[in-house]
């Protein structure tokens, strides 16, 4: 069983869209803050069109393994076989798991400081007002029940919603910077710190795992509808992007936090405004990674999620929603930093590496540059074989992966080494929230 068709072009580029800027759109002020806004504007660049040629590789191979409507899994595995869609499922398993326990960290962090003023020794304050308590509550108010639809297509209110709230805080940023502006830096502020933001970078603008789900649920299918989506939503996120660093940036002063609206002052009201439109963003935004995550966890133990019974569905997005939360709400927030926040942000670079960029190029290369003859029978009939993406393309893809599994991490686990030499290890607080 697959998702149904349900929407047209502009429906399913929203839910691209959406699925890319996640809440990386947050740490792009930092981005341009550490790098200069020059070599952020490059990283974004490459990386958007690395996303969108992956993508592209990602729906030819589909085509030419005649499962255009396939999940990813499946084209891995027919493309490369068992052993590389079960490291496929793993890494987006793993990157929508990390992403959903920094959202609710985000959740937790914004929603204490917001109400900071609210704070009592005792009383119905100590369950909303503090780190765990406006966590658990908020997360389980507005986003967990979005979380037991099965389909990532039912996503409509949600992704709307998120993607509204984004383009707000956007316009936020904006009107901030032209109201009290900032220098926006031009030369990188150190070396390695400038390389690593690759990182948030990378965070913000993959969505490779959703591209089948996206093609499924698209109404009247081609190949060229297909690759329109993933343009319109490349684009549309990379101008988020955009924005969301260099108003950011502007808006703030030169200390820019990774989170930029933590860097703004949360005594104004109209920031403790700003603070909940982010946080109902995200409470948005969770169902998507969720239900994802939950997709290829399943894909894991060779078992398709859209065909389990009704009690395991709602038993599995229980346990699922229920496992992470309670971890985030049982540690401390001083306690997040350092070596757990390591942990999240190895366990978002290194999967990403492969499952959005190396496995794709892989799968293109085999099923499409070197099986692929040039009329390939589909539904039925005979249909040339286009690969829109030449094998020097793949090439230079492969090399920006290995760069990126290798760089990107190394630049962590230097901060992180340095922070903890320097001020200690909770003094790491990770690039991405």
């Amino acid at each position: 069983r697959r998702p149904r068709p349900r929407h047209g072009a502009g429906f399913s580029s929203v839910l691209l869209l959406n699925t890319m800027i996640g809440s990386g759109f947050l740490s792009m002020a930092f981005c341009v803050q550490t790098a200069g806004w020059p070599l952020f504007v490059m990283a974004l660049a490459v990386t958007c069109g690395t996303t969108h040629l992956t993508s592209v590789m990602l729906l030819e191979t589909g085509r030419a393994v005649g499962l255009d409507t396939g999940d990813m899994s499946e084209v891995v595995e027919k493309a490369l076989g068992v052993r590389w869609r079960r490291v496929n499922d793993a890494c987006n398993a793993l990157i929508c798991l990390g992403a959903i326990m920094s959202y609710f960290n985000a959740i937790g962090a914004l929603g204490a400081d917001a109400l900071q003023d609210l704070r009592h020794d005792g009383g119905v304050y100590v369950l909303f007002a503090t780190y765990p308590g406006f966590m658990v509550w908020t997360v389980l108010l507005f986003a967990a029940p979005f979380c037991f639809y099965r389909e990532y297509g039912e996503l409509e209110v949600a992704s709307c919603s998120a993607l509204g709230l984004g383009v707000v805080t956007c316009v936020s940023l904006v009107i901030a910077a032209f109201v009290n502006p900032h220098a926006i830096p031009l030369t990188p502020a150190s070396g390695v710190a400038s390389i690593g933001v690759l990182g948030n970078v990378l965070y913000a603008a993959v969505m490779q795992y959703a591209v089948f789900e996206m093609y499924a649920g698209l109404q009247d299918r081609d190949t060229a509808k297909g690759r329109g989506v993933v343009a319109h939503s490349v684009l549309g996120a990379g101008a988020i992007l955009l924005v969301a660093g260099l108003a950011g940036c502007a808006a703030t002063s030169d200390d820019v936090d990774a989170n930029v609206l933590t860097s703004l002052n949360n005594a104004l009201t109209t920031i403790k405004i700003l603070y909940a439109c982010v946080v109902m963003h995200l409470c948005f935004y969770i169902p998507n990674d969720f239900i994802l995550g939950r997709l290829y966890a399943f894909r894991v133990a060779d078992l398709n999620y859209l065909q389990v019974s009704d009690t395991v569905h709602y038993a599995a997005s229980s346990l699922f929603l229920a496992a992470p939360l309670a971890v985030m709400a049982v540690i401390p927030r001083e306690l997040v930093d350092g070596v757990f926040e390591l942990i999240l942000a190895l366990t978002g670079e290194i999967p990403i590496a492969l499952a959005c960029f190396v496995i794709p190029c892989l799968a293109y290369r085999s099923a499409v540059l070197e099986r692929t003859p040039a009329t390939t029978p589909l539904l039925g009939g005979g249909a040339v074989s286009e690969k829109p993406v030449s094998a020097a393309a793949t090439t230079a893809t492969l090399i920006f992966a290995v760069v990126v599994l290798v760089v990107c991490p190394a630049c962590t686990i230097y901060q992180f080494v340095d922070d903890c030499v320097t001020d200690g290890c909770e003094s790491y607080t990770g690039r991405r929230r």
